[in-house]
């Protein structure tokens, strides 16, 4: 019985695609029993929609500050101390979500920002030294497929256990998922070959800023990640607060995130339709589709359940941007600086939820919430006009 286990053991335990899909869904468990639990205990921290908005910009410039000492820390104490710390901060946010204060809201949300940055640069890293370049295009949908079922689930389960049951089982969970992915991610020997840009002396940040800039593949990447996130950042936090203010209530709200994850399940489509026609026209038209529904969605927010319905469909399009975005920067980003490109170019998530709850709040200072879903309907039309600029032979 063992020699017929074996294989299937040494398979979890090789650093390739079944490792980092399978680490990445364990992963995705634990922040997605959160990702509307935290919106709907910020609204009954503080009230308002728009003090919700400020707490998260706040959480996104915190998180943002604190991105750029990665790469210091990364060839300071190596990747696995700061996946390392990643997790352990994921496991200190859920506990200041216990306090059920305002204050542990806003000290989870600047926790999760900068834990996120570091577990997914880190995994990164990783991921570019194991996985040949030309297997980028299979790894990512694949990987995007595995966390289809923990999206799907856990935003639905952390509100039914915050409202319906006990608020720290969510957290208890939660932190257990953390618990769980970094037992799995230290038993997984991660012995590679390093590229040599662990070894450099470190650069100040702004000079690693400027190295990106100077490069057209590596902005465009980081534009296109950073119109998709901002969507992103939308749907998780106005979609639930929508459904509580259209008074479809709490459990509707996560409801309907878990259904619009469900979709990250045919990420691999996307991956095919990628190979098949190559990414420019695959990701044009997901940034047109994304623009009409969201839009869609503002203009008939009078009736929820169609506006709701319009912000489901948009989680397709959504998803194929998900699977195919970071496939670019992958392509484009140099080995020899790969850490310092790498932070930078997470900067999209800090920036984009920085931005979208910043420009909602200024939004919500003069307008209905349905303002923001036309907001950012509007803009996915700037980023489908800069798909344009994708090399064809992507």
């Amino acid at each position: 019985m063992a020699t017929v286990a074996f294989p299937w053991v040494q398979r979890f335990r090789t650093p390739g695609v079944l490792f980092f899909a399978t680490i990445d869904a364990i992963d995705a468990m634990g922040r997605a029993l959160l990702v509307t639990v935290i919106p709907i205990q910020a609204l009954d921290a503080f009230g308002d929609s728009r003090d919700i908005s400020l707490a998260f910009t706040f959480g996104g410039v915190a998180g943002l500050a604190g991105l750029f000492t990665i790469p210091w820390l990364i060839r300071t104490f190596r990747r696995r101390f700061v996946y390392t710390l990643g997790v352990a901060l994921l496991i200190a946010a859920a506990a200041a979500l216990a306090t059920a204060s305002q204050v542990g809201v806003v000290v989870a949300i600047v926790l999760r920002t900068f834990a996120t940055s570091c577990v997914i640069i880190s995994m990164n890293l990783y991921v570019m030294e194991f996985i040949h370049k030309r297997d980028f295009g299979r790894l990512e949908p694949i990987r995007i497929m595995a966390v289809g079922v923990p999206w799907t689930v856990g935003p639905y389960l952390g509100v039914h256990l915050y409202a319906e049951v006990d608020p720290l089982f969510a957290y208890a969970i939660a932190a257990a998922c953390a618990a769980l992915v970094l037992a799995y991610f230290w038993w997984v020997p991660l012995r590679g070959q390093p590229t040599a840009a662990l070894h450099r002396a470190p650069r100040a940040p702004w000079r690693d800023i400027g190295r990106f800039i100077v490069q057209p593949r590596l902005r465009l990447a980081w534009l296109l990640a950073f119109g998709r996130s901002c969507w992103w950042s939308m749907f998780f936090i106005y979609v639930p607060l929508f459904m509580v203010e259209s008074g479809l209530g709490e459990l509707a709200g996560a409801l309907a995130v878990s259904i619009g994850n469900a979709t990250l399940l045919v990420a691999p489509v996307f991956g095919w339709l990628a190979r098949r026609f190559h990414m420019r026209p695959v990701i044009t038209v997901a940034f047109l589709a994304l623009a009409g529904t969201t839009l869609a969605a503002g203009l008939t927010a009078d009736a929820p359940y169609v506006a709701a319905s319009l912000l489901l469909l948009g989680t397709l399009p959504a998803v194929a941007l998900d699977g195919l975005a970071i496939i670019l920067f992958y392509r484009a980003v140099h080995p020899y600086e790969r850490p310092e490109m790498s932070a930078v170019y997470s900067t999209w998530r800090d920036l984009s939820n920085m931005a979208t709850p910043g420009i909602a709040a200024i939004a919500l200072s003069f307008g209905p919430l349905p303002w923001v879903f036309v907001a950012l309907g509007a803009t996915m039309f700037v980023y489908a006009a800069y798909s344009r600029y994708i090399p064809h032979s992507m």
